[in-house]
């Protein structure tokens, strides 16, 4: 399987090898042309506290386009009235020139670093974790004529009643899609012993695709939509007979 994965990049290794100097199997993490600086400390300070999809467009999706007030960011960016401070200097400094220039980058990877010291569980767990609830729970409504939020529902259902009820609607035909997929996981699971290695690999394909998402700085919602056929496979299979029934059905 490796060979078989590794042999379709060979040939775009060895174009980027004679056009870039530089073996390249895959694109870059972020798709940097060569020499062009990627503010990765901004990046590491966003890991620390970004994880719902609607806080991409205040921060990453800015980056050297549009200003980034510091008041559109939520209150979890900081952990104290003095970092709010110095990120609201920091933030000034950029939006004079829109760009993250390496000196001001590297203020920001400190602020990472001193977050991260201070809570090394939110950095590694709950934030990762957070995000995994964003991937799969997110009502996915950005291409429809829909713009209505989940919550807070009391303001939302006050705001505009049908965008949040074809918002809330999606929200919970993802918990249904995902609780359809386990049940019929666990019910093949205990069906036969012989599926369970196919189930197990389904279900590695589906975690280990969760986990890399989950470091990316922008977790997008339609990065986890390959594995749906998963979910709609293995649900699929409570709706057709058992292997019994169908033995018993033919005998008769």
């Amino acid at each position: 399987m490796g060979v078989g994965v590794l042999l379709p990049l060979v040939p775009w290794a060895a174009r980027n090898w004679r056009t870039l100097h530089d073996v390249q199997f895959l694109a870059p993490r972020y798709s940097e042309l060569p020499g062009e600086y990627t503010p990765r400390g901004f990046n590491n300070w966003t890991n620390t506290w970004m994880w719902r999809f609607r806080d991409v467009y205040l921060t990453q999706w800015k980056v050297e386009v549009e200003e980034i007030p510091v008041d559109s960011l939520p209150a979890t960016a900081f952990d104290s009235l003095e970092e709010r401070a110095r990120v609201s200097d920091m933030l000034d400094d950029y939006n004079e020139k829109l760009t993250v220039e390496p000196e001001l980058d590297q203020q920001f990877r400190e602020i990472a670093r001193e977050r991260t010291r201070r809570h090394p569980l939110r950095t590694y767990f709950k934030i990762p974790f957070l995000r995994g609830l964003t991937l799969w729970f997110t009502p996915r409504i950005e291409l429809l004529p829909f713009s209505g939020t989940v919550f807070p529902l009391k303001q939302s259902w006050y705001d505009d009643r049908t965008d949040q009820r074809v918002t809330v609607g999606f929200f919970f035909l993802n918990i249904f899609y995902g609780l359809l997929g386990i049940w019929g996981a666990w019910r093949l699971w205990r069906w036969n012993r012989a599926v369970r290695p196919a189930l197990l690999t389904l279900a590695i394909f589906v975690l280990l695709r969760t986990a890399f998402l989950t470091t990316l700085e922008t977790p997008e919602p339609r990065y986890v939509l390959e594995c749906y056929p998963v979910l709609l496979a293995l649900g699929a299979t409570l709706f057709a007979r058992s292997h019994g029934e169908a033995a018993a059905s033919a005998g008769a």
